[in-house]
Formats: structure tokens, sequence, C-alpha cells
């Protein structure tokens, strides 16, 4: 989660944070293993396929280690590689019986459609429909390495789930303790900028929904 003090005071808290946090913290604070991005700022998207269209909410951008950090049940694709490729994306179960009605969902091309643009996507890969109790509730993963690198390391946009796996022997707290020294390099804008940037780290056990 993202904070913001000016000062001791506290003036902002999100549980989002920006594009960029994951690969600085990974790059500059000792103890960091791995860690994975969603995105939310386009979730809503036309889905194609065969000329057939239909409006989605369930769309994010995911890095290739999610689905290595998660244990989201894979029952077609390879997990070390289905979101390498920028033009990959991985669906859910339920999608994939909707759109491609009992037929092997991978190879196949799907469509999405912005405000700004259309791409297109190879399925690699899909997963067991998502427990109602996660806090992780989308059904289309598309390869993170599809956005621009502008984006994958901006700072000024904090539309991301960002996850983290800690080596064993560092804890949270050192983390969170670093960052703020982190920040000082990347918050370069004038938004902001008058402000200490920080980082909460929440246990996956304690994020869930309903």
């Amino acid at each position: 989660e993202s904070n913001f003090n000016e000062g001791d005071v506290l003036t902002d808290e999100w549980a989002t944070s920006a594009f960029g946090y994951g690969q600085a913290i990974k790059s500059n604070i000792s103890g960091v293993e791995d860690f994975a991005r969603l995105a939310l700022d386009q979730t809503e998207q036309i889905v194609g396929y065969n000329n057939e269209f239909v409006r989605e909410k369930g769309v994010t951008y995911t890095d290739p280690s999610f689905f290595e950090m998660f244990d989201f049940k894979l029952l077609e694709g390879d997990k070390s590689s289905m979101l390498v490729n920028p033009t990959s994306v991985v669906i859910s179960q339920k999608v994939a019986s909707k759109i491609f009605k009992g037929e092997s969902a991978l190879g196949k091309v799907l469509s999405f459609g912005t405000k700004s643009n259309v791409q297109k996507y190879e399925v690699t890969g899909v997963i067991e429909d998502l427990p109602k109790n996660s806090h992780v509730q989308f059904d289309y993963f598309i390869s993170i390495n599809s956005l621009p690198d502008w984006k994958k390391n901006f700072w000024y946009i904090h539309e991301t789930y960002t996850y983290v796996l800690l080596n064993k022997n560092i804890t949270p707290q050192s983390i969170e303790k670093a960052f703020p020294n982190v920040a000082e390099q990347y918050k370069t804008e004038d938004a902001l900028k008058s402000k200490t940037w920080g980082v909460s780290l929440v246990p996956l056990k304690n994020i869930h929904c309903c």
C-alpha cells in the first residue's frame, strides 16, 4: 500500500501503488526475491473473437512472475513462459468455456479494445476460476510486457496492486524503512514532490474479499 506524509502527518493512504514501485524495490533494496503487479487502469475493455464482441470488466496486465508467485491452479499452459511474450494473455476457465465452447483455448487469438486502440493477444494459458473470497478477481491476464517501457516504470500512475516476495531472513519493516530513500530518486515531477513517499507491506493472508 502507498502512503504519503507531510512531516509527521499522514495525508494520503492508498491500497494501490505506482507501476514503477516493484522494479525499484527489487533493484534497490536487498532481500526482495521477486515482484509482480496487477494493473487496474484498463480493467474494462471490449473483447472480441470471431467477430463476436463483449464488454468485459475483469481485464488486467500482469508480470510473467505472477503465476509462479501465486498458486492459482493452471489448466492449460506453462507457468514459466506463458506471459513472457508481449502478445500473450491468460484467461479464466469461465471465459474459456464461454468463448471457445469446449475447444482448447491455447493458440486462439482475442482482440482487446480500449478508447485509444485495439490489440490482439494469443491465449497461452487457462486458469481455474478464482476463489470468490480472493481480492484478485480478473478473467483476463494480459502480459505486462505489452505495455510501453515508460509506463511499466512510471511513478505517477498509482493504479496497480504490487506484490513482493521477500527472502525469509528479511522483515517487511526493513523494506518499509528503506523505501522513502529509494523514492527520492524517482519522484521527479512536481506532483506530491513535497511529501515523503512510503509503503506499507500487508501480508497476503490479510487481504481478501467478502
